[in-house]
Formats: structure tokens, C-alpha cells, sequence
């Protein structure tokens, strides 16, 4: 059965279905391992259906359309064309859904399952089409992008990629996604510094909340991959917590990753893990996203063109689900890093944060904020430890907010009250507080979706309790928390927490005392 779609008025042209897979280490541990064929005796019955849905953001409602991947009559997945994006809910056709119930609206933060890109991140595209080309055993359906020589998006060279994805069920793995991807190009592009482009991303993979800060929510300890220099069945990795997976990319020559090497989270409470293989003759890296803590996949440009001019490049791809016998196999033969023994100060939520074992180490299992500033054992509001910030300039803080950009991304839940508390010292002539913004998408761009702060705290060289109250709207924002100090001298905080209180009631504006 086909399924055409348009993007902006194109429609969408068939291309060749994707052939097979070479053997990638995927396949080396499923023959070593020897796990049970679970899933030998299901038969699925594919289908993708466009389905609209209403959402609402800041702007206010909108209507998006999403293909809702099924097989029989459970939902297992989607397919987001304006994301450019496949996500599997399980490998486990067991565990489909009977109901999708996908929120106030549907964005990174909001998923159930993992998600692969079909779309290469070279620069922004001039358009893109897309059909579905047959269901039943196999689900299959491409993506095709376009890219011009010049305009507002222009690359700089003519450039067309394709993406043929077959959804298929393993036997032993489940659920699977195989894409086969082709990049052609009449020239190489140039980078912002007038240099060829070496390396392009191809898939990023992202299992949903890997970066969650709230506790009970996060999912997978750690991400393994198989490194460039170790023997097969050898894996390099690290604890996903913001400070090691924003420093686990450093070094660029650590992330080169073997040929049909993969990349995996590990594990799910039920053992099992997403992997993403990849195989081609290319020059292949990873780069850990900071925000999300996803894993961005970049082959190297072909330095050559064909014999007819072009440039062109042929990677594939697999996202397969490790049985959670092949994935204590691949923990056991993991090197994980520990950073030469460092530390960071990472705030938990949802709980009272008393800085008392900060900083925590690399290897902790903890997601958390990543604040400016640093622990220290001279002044305390109980125990023996407190945050202390320096003081930013007045002059700076006019013109920037103080601290990084937040990350990683903290969602707040729709039409629910939060509630700030800390204890705060100022020693010197500032101000000392806790912004608290919250924002629709993403916290690079300036817009704000309210603007707010707890009571600043001026210098007395007392502890002065502050507390913040709000309520969130009717979609679910993120949260920009900063530890600010502005003026001169330096600001301690302790104490603090950040709870969603239950049992509140309408929407109003903030509180503060």
C-alpha cells in the first residue's frame, strides 16, 4: 500500500527501495551471544497513517501532522515530518499502544521511545518531500532533501540526500529500523571560515529522557560506543550525567568509531538497550549533544568526486534493540571513563539540595543542573557546605543574562504549580537570587514565555530564606534556572530545591516572598 505526502506543494517522488545491510558488530554479538528468538512467532501487520493532531505553545493552538506507525492495532511508533524524525515507542510488539495520548504538544522532551534522524544536518534545507511505499511485513518509506547554491538557505552547492527507511521485526531484536542513506553533490560546500567541509551529520540517536533531571524519569546509566583503535567486541563509555557527557566529546580522537561500529545506551530497567549500527567506507566520529545528550553520527565528505563530477556518499544505518543478554556483554567489555577522577556540581531536583557531597563525580548516576559557581566549605546554612557565586559586573548583567546557556533542558509539566526555595547570603555590595524563565523551545533564541525571579537578597551577611511560586500554562515549558550574583563580592546559596506541588489550583501569576 502507498502512502504519498507533500512538503510545501512537492510532491513526493518514489525512490529504489533500500537493499540490505552489510554484517556490522550488531551482528558479530547476536552470533556470539546466542540470545532466544522472543519475537519469532509474531507476524506484523505494518500500516503508517497520517493523523492530525492539535497542539498549542506560546504562540497559542496549531494543528501538526503525524504519521502514526502501527502494527495491527497497536501504535508503535511515529513518524514527524517536521522534525525529521522516526521514533519507536518499544521493540516489543507487545508492549504497543492501544491509546496515543501525545501531550499538549509533541517535541524531544515528550517522547516515549528512541528516535533516529532521516535528515542530514549540513545546513538548513530549501525543501524536502516524502512517501510511504508499502506496508505489511515491512513498512517502507523515504525522505528526500534538497539543498540550492545560493538564497537565504543556500548552501553553496547543489545538493540532494535521500533516506530509504524499512521498518521490519527481528526475531530476536524486535522492532528495527534500517536506513539507507545517499548524499549527492556537484561541489564540496564551504564552512562559516571559507574551508571545505570535512564531515556531515547523518543520524542522531536519542532514546527519550536520557537527559530528564527529574528523579524517577531518567533512563539509561550509560552510553557506550565502539571506538576507533580497540579490537572488536571492545566499548569506550561514560555515565550520562550532564558533566560527562558534555566532556565526553573533548577530545576529538576519542570519538572515531570503528568500522560497522555502533553506538548504544545501556540499559532500560528491563535490560534491554537501543543501538544504532553503521557501516560504509567512510571516516566516521560522534559529537555528544549537550542539551539532550543525544549521539550525532558524522562521516567524513568524499575528498574525491565520480567520474562524472559528482560528489556522493552511501551510508546506512540500523537502529536495533539489544537483547539485555548482548547488552551485559557489551557493559562487561566497556572502558568507563571517569575523567581522571573529576567533578562537577550538579543540582538535583524534585528533592532538597544541600550541596553536602558536591561536587559529585564524573561516574555519578545523577542528571542535574549545571550551574556557575562552585562548593565550598566556608560559610553553610546547615551542614557544612553552600553554592558560592561570584558577583558579575552591573554593567554585564544589563546587557546579558549571567551563567550558561541551561542544560540540560528541564521540562515542567502543563497546568501544574512549582515551588523555588533557598537559603541565600550576600557578602558584599550586590544582589544575590534566582532567576527562574521559563521559555517555550529552546533556551538559545532571547523570547521568554514569562520573565521571573525570586526576591533578591542584599548584602547583610545573614541567611535570608527566599521562595518562588508559579504556575505553569496550558502547554509545557522549560525552566532557565540561573544562580545569579550581580554587583560585587559574592553571593552563597544552600538549601534549595525545586518541586512540582500537587493540588493546585488555576493558572496565576507568580509569587513571591
Amino acid at each position: 500500500m502507498r502512502f504519498p505526502a507533500t512538503c510545501g506543494g512537492v510532491l513526493a517522488i518514489l525512490l529504489a527501495a533500500a537493499p540490505a545491510l552489510t554484517a556490522d558488530e550488531v551482528e558479530d554479538l547476536l552470533a556470539r551471544v546466542n540470545p532466544p528468538e522472543r519475537f519469532a512467532r509474531h507476524a506484523p501487520e505494518f500500516s503508517a497513517v497520517p493523523q492530525e493532531f492539535r497542539f498549542v505553545n506560546a504562540a497559542g493552538p496549531y494543528k501538526e501532522t503525524l504519521w502514526v506507525l502501527r502494527d495491527g492495532g497497536r501504535t508503535i511508533g511515529l513518524y514527524s515530518p517536521p522534525l525529521g524524525q522516526v521514533e519507536l515507542f518499544t521493540h516489543d510488539p507487545a508492549q504497543g499502544r492501544e491509546k496515543l495520548e501525545l501531550g499538549p504538544r509533541y517535541h524531544l522532551a515528550r517522547m516515549f521511545g528512541t528516535r533516529i534522524t532521516t535528515r542530514l544536518a549540513i545546513a538548513p534545507m530549501e525543501r524536502f518531500e516524502y512517501e510511504f511505499d508499502s506496508s505489511g511485513r515491512e513498512l517502507k518509506f523515504h525522505e528526500t532533501n534538497y539543498w540550492a547554491v545560493a538564497g537565504r538557505q543556500g548552501l553553496g552547492a547543489n545538493a540532494r540526500s535521500t533516506c530509504a527507511i524499512t521498518l521490519r521485526l527481528d526475531p530476536i531484536c524486535g522492532y528495527t529500523i534500517d536506513l539507507d542513506c545517499r548524499l549527492v553533490l556537484d561541489q564540496i560546500p564551504k564552512d562559516k571560515g571559507g574551508k571545505p567541509m570535512k564531515e556531515a551529520e547523518w543520524c542522531s540517536m536519542l532514546p527519550g529522557h536520557v537527559s530528564d533531571v527529574w528523579p524517577g524519569r531518567w533512563r539509561y546509566d550509560q552510553t557506550v560506543f565502539s571506538p576507533l583503535g580497540l579490537p572488536p567486541g571492545s566499548f569506550r563509555g561514560w555515565w550520562n550525567n550532564l558533566a560527562a557527557c558534555d566532556h565526553s566529546d573533548d577530545d576529538p580522537a576519542k570519538m572515531k568509531v570503528r568500522e560497522g561500529g555502533l553506538v548504544a545506551f545501556l540499559a532500560g530497567k528491563d535490560g534491554w538497550a537501543p543501538a544504532l549500527a553503521r557501516s560504509g567506507p567512510y571516516g566516521y566520529s560522534l559529537a555528544t549533544g549537550s542539551v539532550w545528550q543525544d549521539q550525532q553520527n558524522r562521516a567524513a565528505l568524499p575528498e574525491k568526486p565520480d567520474a562524472d563530477g559528482q560528489y556522493r556518499m552511501n551510508p546506512k544505518f540500523r537502529l536495533v534493540f539489544l537483547p539485555p543478554e548482548v547488552a551485559a556483554v557489551v557493559l562487561k567489555n566497556t572502558q568507563i571513563d571517569d575523567f581522571n577522577g573529576a567533578r562537577a556540581v550538579m543540582v538535583r531536583l524534585g528533592a532538597d539540595e544541600t550541596f553536602e557531597d558536591q561536587p559529585l563525580p564524573y561516574t555519578t548516576p545523577v542528571r542535574g543542573c549545571y550551574p556557575v559557581g562552585e562548593v565550598t566549605d566556608q560559610q553553610a546554612h546547615s551542614g557544612k557546605k553552600s553554592l558560592v557565586i561570584k558577583a558579575v559586573p552591573r554593567a554585564e548583567a544589563d546587557r546579558r543574562l549571567p551563567g550558561f546557556i541551561p542544560a540540560p533542558q528541564v521540562p515542567l509539566d502543563e497546568n501544574a504549580t512549582y515551588r523555588i526555595t533557598a537559603w541565600i547570603m550576600m557578602d558584599g555590595n550586590g544582589e544575590a537570587f534566582i532567576s527562574a524563565d521559563l521559555y517555550d523551545a529552546t533556551p538559545s533564541k532571547p523570547d521568554r514565555v514569562l520573565r521571573q525571579r525570586t526576591p533578591p537578597v542584599t548584602a547583610s551577611k545573614e541567611w535570608k530564606e527566599v521562595t518562588l511560586e508559579f504556575r505553569t500554562p496550558a502547554f509545557d515549558p522549560f525552566i532557565d534556572l540561573r544562580f545569579i550574583c550581580i554587583g560585587a563580592g559574592q553571593a552563597y546559596f544552600d538549601d534549595f530545591s525545586l518541586v512540582k506541588v500537587q493540588g493546585t489550583g488555576p493558572a496565576a501569576a507568580p509569587k513571591t516572598h
